[in-house]
């Protein structure tokens, strides 16, 4: 039989906070096409918080993103077929590298449509070494029955399609997580008074952080009118975190400002000369260059997949070479030395550029696309055989 009730859609990521930050337009949008939205992810008093007032239900499952533990995961797969089996979801849509393993696996062996999004491949694909090697296999078996598989820049898609990870069939490409035009716009394209140059990222080593430290020390030697600023979490899970103390050091320097972590990044992005990001980590698409680019500031980040995407190098922002100090202050210095009219006419291609390609409505519709190729029709009614 055929119920009234609204199909269910089942979103997976290693962390509440990935489906707030990111995924709050795309959640608004599944709402108002007539889903109802489970959010499955590790507990996290203030990320359920916030997706319930978006209208989610909250299914804690264990997830530990950096265990490399077998019996971890074994945990995970099981915490998520029980909560597929109880929800029985139309879909299931999945970020992050075990959520997109591990939801996959679960829908293929229960015969629900997977969407997985792979927002850059990591540190797995940064090299030859032994976790490549896992990673590989790993995605071959799991990805193999999913309906569609999204990758936020050609780089990524080139990848996994040549390596015969994903069929060609199944890659679609993302502009990124989109992005919000309206609340990230350029409101004024005046050049700040301040002339700061501002990195926003998680603080790890492969973002760049220490070559932007380096750049930021050599320039200073030099520019005092010139000023720099970090803006992101100390101290994460990783191997490659930069610890609090060490900014604290930098910062007690007089290299760089800190900035604690907000919510609303828009007032420091206003005071912004330019928004850098070195990084050489395997993005997705920077959701903080594509943010700048919106609010009309020019970008400096590297020729490396998910920031290269970012820029048309020379009208929007700056290349510079991954790992490359040299490389980077001299960016740096291309920004600082446009005279008015040519920072504006940069601020003016950023946000057009921004506007053309970058929009989180691209990316709704891309879903609503992808739902619909796999059968999953955007209404309020359940599939044939659910009550």
């Amino acid at each position: 039989m055929v119920s009234d009730r609204p199909l269910t859609l089942l979103l997976v990521a290693n962390q509440g906070w990935n489906l707030v930050n990111y995924r709050t337009g795309l959640i608004t949008a599944l709402r108002r096409a007539g889903f109802r939205i489970v959010a499955a992810a590790p507990s996290e008093a203030d990320s359920e918080r916030r997706l319930r007032e978006l209208g989610c239900e909250f299914r804690p499952i264990p997830l530990a993103p950096k265990s490399l533990s077998p019996f971890d995961s074994l945990r995970t797969v099981f915490a998520l077929a029980a909560v597929a089996r109880h929800e029985q979801p139309a879909a299931i849509l999945t970020w992050t590298i075990k959520a997109n393993l591990w939801g996959s696996l679960v829908g293929r062996l229960a015969g629900i449509p997977v969407i997985a999004n792979v927002s850059g491949l990591g540190i797995a694909h940064s090299g030859k070494g032994w976790l490549r090697r896992v990673a590989e296999p790993l995605y071959r078996i799991c990805l193999k029955a999913a309906a569609t598989v999204f990758f936020q820049n050609e780089s990524d898609f080139e990848t996994m399609v040549t390596a015969r990870l994903v069929r060609p069939q199944q890659a679609r490409l993302l502009p990124g997580s989109g992005v919000d035009l309206e609340w990230f716009a350029a409101n004024g394209r005046e050049r700040p008074l301040e002339r700061r140059f501002v990195m926003l990222a998680r603080l790890l080593r492969s973002k760049g952080v220490e070559q932007f430290v380096e750049a930021a020390r050599r320039i200073r030697a030099r520019r005092g009118d010139l000023r720099f600023a970090l803006l992101g979490f100390t101290d994460v899970a990783n191997v490659e975190a930069i610890t609090r103390e060490q900014v604290d050091s930098w910062a007690a320097e007089g290299i760089v400002e800190y900035f604690e972590p907000v919510s609303d990044v828009r007032p420091i992005l206003e005071t912004a000369e330019a928004v850098v990001l070195p990084s050489y980590y395997r993005e997705g698409l920077s959701r903080a260059l594509l943010e700048g680019a919106s609010m009309g500031r020019p970008i400096v980040t590297t020729d490396h997949p998910g920031c290269r995407e970012a820029i048309e190098p020379g009208v929007t922002g700056f290349l510079c070479q991954p790992r490359d100090v040299d490389s980077l202050e001299q960016a740096i210095l291309r920004v600082a030395g446009l005279a008015g009219a040519e920072w504006a006419a940069m601020s003016a291609a950023a946000r057009e550029r921004a506007m053309r390609l970058f929009s989180q409505d691209i990316v709704i519709e891309r879903y609503l696309e992808a739902l619909r190729d796999a059968g999953v029709a955007t209404s309020n009614r359940s599939r044939s055989g659910q009550s």
